[in-house]
């Protein structure tokens, strides 16, 4: 704009006004009738001038807090983050560690064939029982080796052949059958070798060296006589029956011999080895001079020699650690994870107040024996087959057990019964087999907390048709109830199919059997020992059960104790309480 025009009337713009105008109605818009509201004047724009700084310095301010706040909030969680304790990662589990396992005699547990004797094709047949209706992840099978139940003897528990099955269990190829229906259902499958004894008739005892000679010194037989048998005009050692003779594991064409069993039967698709009778392997001359009265109501002069030095010796841990470095090797080479398991046999002695001596065939971490040793602390009288000077050695309580499983727990199989240890029907201890630290092993027919009423005499018209197993000496001292016909049902039906007569339910009777699977399982039957072991078994599916920390607080020194046991994956927190 140029000076001429100020002289025209026209104003420079630091002196408009700003007035009110009426606003114009345009035409016929009726929502435009409203005039012009009052327009700011000079001093309200310098007004605001002068205030507007101050809102944007308070705005800058607060949006600055805002994202100095953001910032530290975040640094903190990464520092949380960062140096808070992380829980361990999942362990790698074996099979025998994630799962329950259940713990039969094929002899005893289901007959397809009409013969009134247990099978491999009966095992098959109670797959979805074992599976579905228990819950158990693998079996374990107590001897199935030629000469357990077919021989001239009188006896149960011989060996005649190493690599042969008894032909009452059925051929090769019904055990082959039974392997690859268990392995497609997910269930692995054990079996029992005890390599301590042979049968006098086996081949081997014609092999110069093979069998154990007499040892020297004051040892004796576990049935308390002169631990010697005459073959061929000649003597050597027998522990056992007197239908068997000891082999020489101290020997290495023994050792090898038996390592080409074990080899056979893991090639032949078997998931594991159990050791029985380990506790016998290797015997020594025994020089101890043993204390009085260590034991009440002795049976025989085996018991009078309390501890005695004849078992759990170097020698057996060492003979364990051999075959362990090739059931490694198997492991390696097949791709797939092999067991190797110890029970150490029917001792006569049970545990005391300190720790389990079969926990040595775990070995060292350097020379690693067993993956997994049978403990018998919930075991009838903890394994006891005369009555111990010190009653508490022999009563089952949640407190020994940590005295006694020292830092073994994990690698430790927790049962109730075994071949040889009696069923009893102490739920306490059936329960805690499933919460404790270890692997829960359900021995056939303990899952419905049976007990037999003790008998030195067999059954004359089903298995085992009158033979007894080793040792027979007296009602608490025997294997024979360990051992006898599974309780399926009242008629016998589920243990034989051919049974029509009363021969099971006289079996049931004479033995003092109320309980069986089909009554365990009929309905409107709520709180019963099956019924228990079911639910134990899918709660040990909870990681803090199943690789958690064991903790114990004892809450006084009173008779009735309480015992708080807390299980929980390290750098977490703690989990299940038990209390018994």
């Amino acid at each position: 704009m140029s000076g001429g025009d100020l002289d025209n009337g026209a104003v420079n713009d630091e002196e408009v006004g700003f007035l009110s105008s009426p606003k114009p109605v345009l035409g016929n818009n009726t929502s435009n009738e409203k005039p012009y509201g009052t327009l700011l004047t000079r001093e309200d724009l310098l007004r605001l001038e002068s205030e507007e700084p101050i809102w944007r310095r308070v705005r800058l301010i607060l949006l600055i807090a805002f994202w100095v706040l953001w910032v530290g909030l975040l640094a903190a969680a990464i520092v949380i983050i960062v140096l808070t304790p992380k829980c361990p990662p999942t362990p790698v589990l074996s099979f025998w560690q994630k799962k329950v396992g259940y713990w039969l005699d094929p002899f005893s547990f289901s007959d397809s064939n009409g013969d009134f004797i247990g099978d491999f094709k009966g095992i098959v047949n109670k797959l979805d029982y074992i599976k579905d209706v228990v819950g158990a992840g693998f079996i374990i099978l107590s001897s199935i080796v030629s000469g357990h139940y077919t021989n001239n003897a009188t006896s149960l528990g011989l060996v005649q052949n190493f690599s042969l099955m008894d032909p009452a269990l059925g051929t090769l190829n019904d055990f082959r059958s039974l392997i690859k229906t268990y392995h497609r259902s997910g269930l692995e499958i054990v079996i029992t070798l005890d390599f301590n004894s042979i049968s006098t008739t086996h081949e081997w005892v014609k092999k110069p060296g093979f069998i154990q000679a007499p040892l020297p010194g004051s040892v004796v037989a576990r049935d308390g006589s002169k631990p010697t048998v005459t073959l061929n005009g000649k003597s050597y050692y027998s522990v056992g029956d007197k239908n068997t003779v000891d082999l020489n594991l101290s020997s290495d064409e023994v050792v090898q011999n038996l390592e080409s069993v074990t080899k056979y039967w893991l090639n032949e698709g078997v998931d594991g080895i159990l050791l029985s009778s380990a506790a016998f392997f290797v015997e020594e001359e025994d020089q101890t001079e043993y204390p009085t009265l260590s034991l009440v109501n002795a049976t025989n002069s085996w018991f009078e020699k309390y501890p005695s030095t004849q078992l759990f010796t170097n020698g057996s841990v060492q003979f364990v650690t051999r075959l362990r470095s090739l059931v490694d090797s198997v492991s390696i080479s097949s791709g797939r994870e092999r067991l190797l398991a110890v029970d150490p046999g029917d001792c006569g002695y049970g545990l005391s107040d300190s720790v389990d001596k079969a926990i040595d065939f775990l070995g060292t971490k350097d020379h690693p024996a067993a993956h997994m040793v049978i403990s018998r602390q919930f075991v009838k009288h903890r394994a006891w087959k005369a009555q111990p000077s010190v009653p508490s050695w022999q009563e089952i309580t949640i407190r020994s057990y940590h005295p006694v499983t020292s830092n073994a727990k994990t690698a430790l199989a927790l049962t109730t019964a075994t071949p040889s240890d009696h069923r009893h029907g102490d739920i306490v201890a059936l329960a805690s087999i499933f919460l404790l630290p270890g692997t829960p092993l359900v021995y056939y027919g303990s899952e419905l907390a049976i007990q037999l009423t003790p008998s030195l005499s067999s059954p004359k018209d089903i298995y085992p048709f009158g033979k007894v197993p080793f040792p027979n000496l007296s009602k608490r001292d025997s294997e024979l109830v360990c051992q006898l016909p599974m309780p399926w049902d009242r008629s016998g039906a589920g243990f034989s199919s051919s049974l029509s007569n009363n021969t099971f339910a006289n079996y049931l009777k004479q033995f003092g059997i109320v309980e069986t699977v089909d009554s365990a399982l009929s309905f409107g039957r709520e709180n019963t020992p099956l019924k228990m072991v079911q639910e134990l078994i899918k709660l040990r599916e909870r990681p803090s059960l199943k690789w958690g920390e064991f903790e114990m607080l004892e809450s006084g020194e009173e008779v009735r104790l309480l015992v708080v046991c807390t299980h929980h994956r390290a750098g977490c927190a703690k989990y299940l309480p038990q209390t018994a």
